[in-house]
């Protein structure tokens, strides 16, 4: 971001938006390049802060582009959405931790850093200073919570359509929270820690389908919703102005909306 657009709010929440895309934490690459569109206001020509950003690009130095809109659908709900009319946001986001690197990958042959023999290692150790949150990668309900071996402290949460979630090596849990408690995505769950057998503080993420671990940054999952029809056609008309700016804008700097002067006693939504 450009110096004047630092704001670590503004930033976290342009990587939110992506969330169930890529992991901020271990997927961003030098030569990745960000656009938007992002709501300011002001009071007696004073600024206020950051309202929606309204719309989001960002673009791979692979080539790879992902694009966001903020619109209202029918029932008056606003969320992010494609040009083809898919919503942003899937079953599952991309990472648990919101700070984070990956220190050791999904392998079937890894050589244990403790035990010094090779055994699989099915799921992603991110690495994060203690007490960094560790949020539910999607909505479920906690069947397990407690000490489990070289696990150590370890929640395992239950997401239908036979997924299953694993957070190991906490370092303590969200004290309102406990087995059967229903949880949704990216709610605090517990703190990165380093119990059970770890060198050092890290989470060890796994997700389980129909009894068979996958690696977590290499499942596909489907959108929440799909636009169609007349709704699809109102997205696509909406839109279409800002995409065109975004489209001419090659220089990395956001574009920004400076027009909305607030008035007494307007309601108004910061970041």
């Amino acid at each position: 971001f450009p110096d004047d657009l630092k704001s670590p709010r503004l930033v976290y929440a342009f990587a939110d938006i992506f969330a169930s895309k890529m992991d901020f934490n271990t997927e961003t690459m030098p030569g990745d390049r960000i656009n938007l569109v992002v709501e300011e206001y002001y009071r007696l020509n004073e600024f206020i802060g950051y309202g929606n950003i309204l719309a989001a690009r960002y673009k791979k130095v692979s080539g790879e582009v992902f694009e966001a809109f903020y619109h209202a659908t029918d029932n008056k709900n606003f969320s992010y959405f494609d040009s083809n009319g898919n919503e942003l946001g899937s079953s599952f986001i991309r990472s648990p931790v919101p700070i984070g690197r990956v220190s050791s990958s999904f392998s079937y042959n890894r050589l244990h850093p403790i035990l010094g023999i090779i055994r699989p290692h099915l799921g992603v150790d991110l690495a994060a200073p203690s007490g960094t949150p560790v949020m539910a990668s999607a909505d479920g309900q906690i069947i397990s919570m407690g000490s489990n071996g070289g696990f150590g402290k370890l929640i395992v949460i239950a997401h239908g359509n036979d997924y299953k979630s694993y957070y190991g090596h906490l370092g303590g849990y969200n004290k309102a929270l406990r087995v059967g408690s229903l949880v949704r995505q990216k709610q605090t769950i517990g703190y990165v820690g380093s119990t059970g057998l770890a060198t050092g503080p890290h989470l060890d993420y796994r997700i389980q389908y129909r009894g068979v671990f996958k690696n977590p940054f290499s499942l596909k999952f489907q959108p929440r919703s799909t636009l169609q029809g007349k709704q699809l056609e109102n997205l696509r008309h909406s839109i279409s102005a800002i995409t065109h700016n975004l489209s001419n804008n090659h220089d990395g700097n956001p574009i920004k909306i400076r027009s909305i002067n607030l008035v007494e006693n307007q309601k108004l939504t910061l970041l």
